[in-house]
């Protein structure tokens, strides 16, 4: 099951919603978690949008907030307030990806000063404030990594960028070296080619090949296929997407910006990607809502049960 948005979805997603966010105003902060940030905002044009930044998993705007003070935490309200001193009137100026990571940039000014709200959807990701210079003047969660430290005071660093192969080389041979680091063809695309793995089994899908197949034995007319078949995936999906939600059994288990090949079940087509985002991650949110919820009460079940023998077992011991 799909838990996040890939780095194509990103592009795809600014690419239909990025216009819009321009020039728009910051009129209201809330925190329905400390990795989950909502944004009431007042586009040029007029109106209302909701804007919800989810820290590893997503952004997208929503329609499932209406009542968006409801859901907020009570226990952060002191976080929230330091985040909409920092964040309401702000302008949206603009929002960029971040190289070909899953990091979304907005470039902000608030009262004459630069400032940029960070997005990262990658695992173990944040939320972050950075000021016209790039250092962090809050963050949802303060993180120490082997190859960064994000916290308050640190000029941001991104995560490293893993540039996909078939956008820094050309050369046939260059790219089924490449493929070879991995054990079978889809570890291959994705550590050879630094391609996500939804995105490695969608062209090894398209091109007809078997994804444990050993990758030394890729002839080049499948390699050339599989080149072809990632830049049509990175460099044209953007300009024409197909959004959709994919169901098995009646759960959705995917939301994608094409259609894809390397998934079965049943389909459910979009106009807008924003739409599909936001529904499909709204009911897994919920999901999880249910299953801790679930949870905990079979651990107070168990707890119980446990006491009630041990009151059995010392009645019996009188």
């Amino acid at each position: 099951m799909k838990t996040s948005m890939t780095a194509l979805d990103i592009s795809v997603w600014i690419a239909e919603n990025g216009e819009s966010l321009q020039k728009a105003f910051v009129d209201n902060v809330y925190l329905i978690a400390r990795d989950r940030l909502v944004l009431r905002l007042r586009p040029r044009g007029g109106g209302v949008k909701t804007l919800v930044i989810e820290a590893g998993r997503r952004i997208s705007f929503t329609k499932f907030m209406a009542d968006v003070k409801r859901v907020a935490d009570p226990q952060l309200e002191g976080v929230q307030r330091l985040w909409r001193s920092l964040l309401r009137d702000c302008c949206i100026e603009g929002v960029e990806q971040v190289e070909h990571e899953r990091v979304v940039l907005l470039n902000l000014v608030c009262k004459g000063e630069r400032r940029a709200l960070v997005a990262e959807l990658l695992p173990r990701g944040v939320i972050a404030l950075l000021n016209g210079s790039g250092t962090i003047k809050i963050v949802s969660e303060p993180r120490t990594m082997r190859d960064r430290v994000v916290r308050v005071g640190e000029v941001y660093s991104p995560p490293p960028p893993r540039r996909p192969a078939v956008l820094t080389t050309n050369d046939i041979d260059e790219l089924a070296r490449l493929l070879t680091k991995g054990k079978d063809l889809v570890r291959g695309v994705v550590r050879g080619w630094s391609l996500p793995g939804e995105i490695a089994e969608e062209v090894i899908a398209r091109c007809g090949l078997d994804k444990s197949a050993d990758p030394g034995s890729v002839g080049k007319e499948a390699v050339e296929c599989l080149r072809h078949e990632v830049l049509k995936l990175l460099l044209e999906t953007p300009k024409a997407p197909e959004p959709c939600i994919v169901a098995v059994d009646g759960e959705p288990i995917g939301v994608y910006p094409y259609i894809p090949s390397h998934v079965r079940g049943a389909v459910k087509r979009f106009n807008r990607f924003d739409d599909a985002i936001d529904e499909y991650f709204t009911k897994l949110t919920e999901r999880e809502v249910v299953r801790r919820a679930v949870a905990e009460l079979e651990s107070k079940i168990a707890r119980l049960t446990k006491s009630i023998e041990e009151v059995r077992e010392a009645i019996k011991r009188r």
